[in-house]
C-alpha cells in the first residue's frame, strides 16, 4: 500500500518557483532493477548540482543518482516560458521492494514519494487505464488518486489526449494538470502515448515533457516504444502519424513493429493507441469510426502500412483506444466481420480484443454513441469512468470499466486462453477504400473536438 499523502505532503509548487522541481513523474522501461524519474523546473539548474535521492529507508535516503538527459524547451512566440526537464534513472533496485525519494537540486527537492519496484516473473498485477484526460471536467482524476493512493495499482497507461492541452495558456494548464496528477505519477510509472491534442507545435510539450522507453528505431519522440512486465508484452504505438499523414514515421514505426512482434516471447501481447477503428461513436458531424483516418490506421493506403493486418498475424490479444469520448467494447472483428463470444467470458479469441476507454473526463465532456449497433458492438457506456486490468498469469485476464460518477463498474470482462494460443484469422488479407488525403486534412482541422 502507498504511504498516504499526508505523511508526505502533496507537492503542488506553481510554475513561477523556477528553481524547485515540480511535476515529479515515474515511467517503466522495462527492467525491473530500474525506475525513471523525470521532473521540471523554470530555472536551469546544473546537472552535477541535480539529482534524486533514494532508498529503502525514508529516514535515510542513502542512494543518489544524476540526471542522464537534460534539455530545456519553448515553443517561440507561443509559450514565452522556458522549462528545464531533467530525466533519472534510479538503477540496482531490488524486486518487489517500497523505495522513497526526493527528487530536485542543491536548492530545492521535492516532497518525499514512494513506489514499490517490480520483478521479473510479475504476476497478479493491476493496470489502470484511460484515455483522455483534462485538468477542466477530469472527472476520473480523483477515483484514480484515491485507488492509487490505496495500492490498488502497479502501472497507469494514459492512452492520448493529456490535459487538454499542454501546450495551452502559455503552456501552464500542462503544469497544472501534471502537478494535479502528482499523487498518481510520483507513486506509480504513469506510460503515454499521444494522441491528436498533443500534435501541436510538432508534438513539442508531448516530446518533452515526457520519458517512455527507447524503440531503438531511430525516432525517439515518446509516441511508440514497447516494454514487457511479467507475462505481458506492452506495446504503445502512434496513431498520430497517420491522423497527421507523417509517411515516414508510419513506416518507420511499422518496421519496427514487425521486429518487435517477431523477438516477443511474453504469452500475451496488450498494444495501445489514441484512435480506434472500430467504434460506434457519434460527435456532431462524424458519426462512427469509418473516417479517412480510422481507416487509415486500419489498412493503411497503397505502400503506406496499416495495423489491422500485422494485429492478427502477429497474435495481439488486446487493443486498447481512446479518442472517443465514451466506452465501447467489442466483440472480436477483423475486417469488419464479427466474431461472437460470450458476452462476460471471452476464450481462444479468433482476432484482438478491441476496447475504448476514452471516457476520464475533459473540457469536451461526453460523446455518445450512435443508435445503430454494429454488429462487432458488444457493451457501450457513457459514463465517465476509467478501466481497471488485472493480469493473472498467462491465460486469464480480467478487465472492468469503472464508473468515477457511481464508484460502480460498467462493463466486466474476462478473457481467457490456452497456454500458447494466439489469436488470429489465418490467411485473411484484409480491404479497405483508398484514402482521401483532402479528407484526412479536414478530419484534422475538427480534430480538437476529439
Amino acid at each position: 500500500m502507498l504511504l498516504p499523502l499526508s505523511l508526505f505532503g502533496l507537492f503542488a509548487l506553481g510554475w513561477t518557483t523556477n528553481p524547485s522541481p515540480s511535476q515529479v513523474h515515474l515511467s517503466y522501461h522495462g527492467k525491473p532493477d530500474e525506475m525513471v524519474v523525470t521532473w521540471i523546473t523554470f530555472e536551469k539548474v546544473d546537472t552535477e548540482k541535480s539529482y534524486v535521492l533514494y532508498g529503502t529507508d525514508w529516514h535515510n535516503l542513502t542512494e543518489k543518482a544524476i540526471p542522464y538527459h537534460v534539455h530545456s524547451f519553448i515553443v517561440p512566440g507561443v509559450d514565452e516560458i522556458e522549462r528545464w526537464v531533467y530525466r533519472t534513472k534510479l538503477t540496482g533496485l531490488k524486486e518487489r521492494t517500497r523505495y522513497y525519494y526526493r527528487a530536485g537540486n542543491d536548492y530545492k527537492l521535492s516532497n518525499m514519494f514512494n513506489f514499490k519496484s517490480f520483478a521479473e516473473d510479475m504476476t497478479n498485477f493491476t493496470v489502470c487505464i484511460y484515455g483522455d484526460l483534462g485538468l477542466e471536467n477530469g472527472v476520473s482524476t480523483d477515483a484514480v488518486i484515491s485507488a492509487a493512493q490505496e495500492g490498488q495499482f502497479d502501472l497507469i497507461i494514459h492512452i492520448g489526449d493529456l490535459a487538454y492541452d499542454m501546450h495551452s495558456e502559455k503552456g501552464t494548464i500542462g503544469d497544472k494538470f501534471f502537478d494535479k496528477i502528482t499523487p498518481i505519477s510520483a507513486f506509480i510509472p504513469y506510460m503515454t502515448v499521444a494522441g491528436n491534442h498533443e500534435h501541436k507545435h510538432d508534438f513539442e510539450h508531448y516530446k518533452s515533457r515526457l520519458t517512455m522507453p527507447h524503440n531503438g528505431a531511430g525516432v525517439h519522440d515518446n509516441q511508440f516504444y514497447s516494454f514487457n512486465l511479467g507475462q505481458v508484452h506492452f506495446i504503445g504505438l502512434s496513431s498520430e502519424y497517420y491522423g497527421y499523414d507523417h509517411v515516414e514515421h508510419i513506416k518507420k514505426q511499422y518496421r519496427w513493429l514487425e521486429k518487435d512482434l517477431t523477438e516477443n516471447t511474453k504469452p500475451w501481447i496488450i498494444a495501445y493507441m489514441h484512435r480506434p477503428y472500430y467504434c460506434s461513436n457519434r460527435n456532431g458531424k462524424k458519426s462512427d469510426c469509418t473516417g479517412e483516418d480510422n481507416e487509415y490506421i486500419r489498412v493503411g493506403d497503397g505502400d503506406v502500412p496499416g495495423l489491422e493486418k500485422i494485429f492478427n498475424e502477429q497474435g495481439v490479444d488486446i487493443c486498447l483506444w481512446g479518442h472517443k469520448h465514451f466506452y465501447e467494447r467489442l466483440f472480436p472483428v477483423y475486417n469488419n466481420q464479427t466474431f461472437y463470444q460470450m458476452l462476460n467470458v471471452y476464450r481462444n479469441t479468433e482476432t484482438p480484443t478491441y476496447i475504448v476507454t476514452g471516457c476520464a473526463g475533459n473540457r469536451e465532456k461526453h460523446a455518445f454513441y450512435s443508435d445503430y449497433i454494429p454488429s462487432y458492438s458488444a457493451v457501450r457506456s457513457e459514463e465517465y469512468g476509467y478501466m481497471v486490468m488485472k493480469v493473472f498469469n498467462s491465460t486469464h485476464i480480467h478487465v472492468r470499466q469503472m464508473s468515477a460518477e457511481s464508484g460502480k463498474f460498467v462493463d466486466d470482462l474476462w478473457i481467457t486462453k490456452t497456454e500458447g494460443y494466439r489469436p488470429g484469422v489465418k490467411n485473411a488479407p484484409v480491404y479497405g477504400r483508398k484514402i482521401d488525403k483532402e479528407r484526412l486534412r479536414q478530419i484534422n482541422e475538427d480534430s480538437d473536438w476529439d
